[in-house]
Parts: structure tokens; C-alpha cells; sequence
């Protein structure tokens, strides 16, 4: 089949990209876009066999399938073939079109769950790194995270992040990088060189966190809150309130490392099948 995937607006939508074109790899794929998006298109197309356009002048009827990255994008909004994905509830305005959500916080009568992962490659580090990604402010960095960056010292810690003016709250400590405007190349290759991912403290519960499925795609055990790791069944270093509740990260065993890692992989795998099964449904 002819897919076509689309994003208008939101580069920050280029982290779902990858769930798209693993489930569709068995068809003729091409990505229309008008963002800054060269590093997403760049690494994605290490991985996947895809056409890129960059505009979005589509002629529909060449296309058995169109989907966009983002159901708040204005254009292909009545077209039939389309399937958006949504990424909050409160943009759910019609129940008889279908959408797939990256979260089990926006559900509806025709909504498909997908979670998003897709196949790097990924490699098992023995680096005593940490990486958190995503939006932040310096304010969410309270004393318990304080704390918890002090007693693994023996750890680095990379916040690839964005939100605020500056981040005096990290760059105090001698084993904290705060890094901006990285490429996805070049995050990716951080992330898979992380022994850890620092899910965020401070998270929306409405919401899908980018960070998630990089984190599963690449094996890497996630340092998450309980409430989210329930709600997506993901595996990891579980706390209650506090990123302290896990302790000193050298005091984790490599059999229990390992076993968090095959429990991803066997994650990975139900998720896999779940998002290949419900692209089938949404293509016929």
C-alpha cells in the first residue's frame, strides 16, 4: 500500500514517527513535513526505507492511507483516509473518526492505544550515566532530586533539556550536564550509551512523555514514578514520591539489572505485536 505520513506543525511530534514506520514497513511510506526536522528524518532513515518531502502539497488520491502525527494539525481534517494520532483528551471532538494515542490517559469509542517504540539499534552499557530528556524547569529540580544526584556521585547525569532560562539547580553539580538544541543523532547515541533513563519527577498525567519509548526502544531501564509506571505497565526502578526511595544505583545488582532488561524486552515485544495488529485494523 501507498502510506502517507504527515506533520505540519510540531517537531516534537517526530518522536511518534518511529512507532508509524515500524508498523509500516512492509509498505511504501513517505513523509511530508514543513518543520525543522532534518535529524529526525536523518536517524530515522538509518533504521527504515522511506521517501521525505518536505512540504505538504499532498495529492490524496495517490494514497491508500494518510496518517498524521498530530490530530491538531490543520490541514486533512474531513479526508476519510485519515488517521490522526491525538495527544490529549480534551481535542477529542469526534468519536467516529479514528485516532490512535500514544497514552492510556486519552482513551474513547474509537481511539487505538499504540505505545510508542520502534527497532534501533540497541546495545547494553556499562557507563555509569543517567540521561533525563525533555521539558523542564530549574524549579522541578527540588532537594529530593538534589539528594539523589549527591549520592550517586559516582554517576553522571545528562539533562537533554529545554523549558527555562537556566539551571542553576543542575549545573552545581560536578556530575551534571545540561545540554540544549542536541541533535537526534546525537541524543540517541546518548541515550543508548546510558545505563539508566530518569523518567521525570514532575510528570503530566495526560499526556504521553517522549522519553518513554525511547527509553523501552532502547532497552534501557526507566527510574519511574509508580503512578506512571502502572498506568503504561512499564518496567523499571519503581518509586512511590521521591527519586531518593531507589538509593544508591551501584547497590543494584546485575542480575536484577538484567532481569529489569528482559522484562523490557518481553514488554517490547507485546507492545510490538499490539501496534502491528492495530495498524492492520486501521489500513483495512
Amino acid at each position: 500500500m501507498k502510506i502517507a505520513i504527515v506533520n505540519k506543525s510540531y517537531d516534537n511530534h517526530f518522536v511518534c514517527l518511529g512507532m508509524l514506520l515500524e508498523g509500516l514497513k512492509e509498505h511504501q511510506v513517505t513523509v511530508y513535513t514543513i518543520t525543522n526536522c532534518n535529524d529526525w528524518i536523518q536517524y530515522y532513515n538509518s533504521i527504515y526505507t522511506f521517501a521525505t518531502v518536505f512540504n505538504i502539497d499532498i495529492d490524496v488520491p495517490m494514497f491508500d492511507k494518510i496518517f498524521k502525527l498530530s490530530s491538531h494539525d490543520d490541514c486533512f481534517t474531513n479526508v476519510p483516509t485519515v488517521t490522526s494520532i491525538l495527544h490529549l483528551q480534551c481535542l477529542l471532538t469526534d468519536n467516529s473518526t479514528p485516532f490512535i494515542s500514544c497514552t492510556p490517559y486519552v482513551t474513547g469509542a474509537n481511539v487505538h492505544y499504540m505505545f510508542p517504540i520502534f527497532r534501533p539499534l540497541a546495545s547494553k552499557s556499562s557507563d555509569k550515566t543517567v540521561t533525563m530528556i525533555g521539558f523542564y524547569m530549574n524549579g522541578n529540580i527540588d532537594a529530593d532530586t538534589d539528594a539523589f544526584i549527591k549520592m550517586n556521585h559516582n554517576y553522571r547525569f545528562i539533562f537533554i533539556t529545554w523549558g527555562d532560562s537556566g539551571y542553576s539547580n543542575l549545573t552545581k553539580h560536578d556530575n551534571v550536564s545540561v545540554l540544549h538544541n542536541i541533535k537526534t543523532p546525537e541524543m540517541f547515541n546518548i541515550l543508548n550509551k546510558s545505563r539508566y533513563v530518569l523518567s521525570k519527577k514532575f510528570i503530566n498525567y495526560d499526556r504521553y512523555s517522549g522519553q518513554l519509548g525511547m527509553a523501552m526502544s532502547l532497552e534501557k531501564p526507566l527510574i519511574i514514578d509508580a503512578k506512571t509506571a502502572t498506568a503504561y505497565a512499564l518496567p523499571g526502578l519503581v518509586f512511590t514520591s521521591e527519586y531518593s526511595e531507589i538509593g544508591v544505583l551501584d547497590n543494584i545488582s546485575d542480575e536484577k539489572y538484567d532481569g529489569i532488561v528482559d522484562d523490557i524486552r518481553k514488554f517490547n515485544t507485546l507492545c510490538h505485536d499490539n501496534n502491528y495488529q492495530t495498524i492492520q485494523k486501521l489500513l483495512h
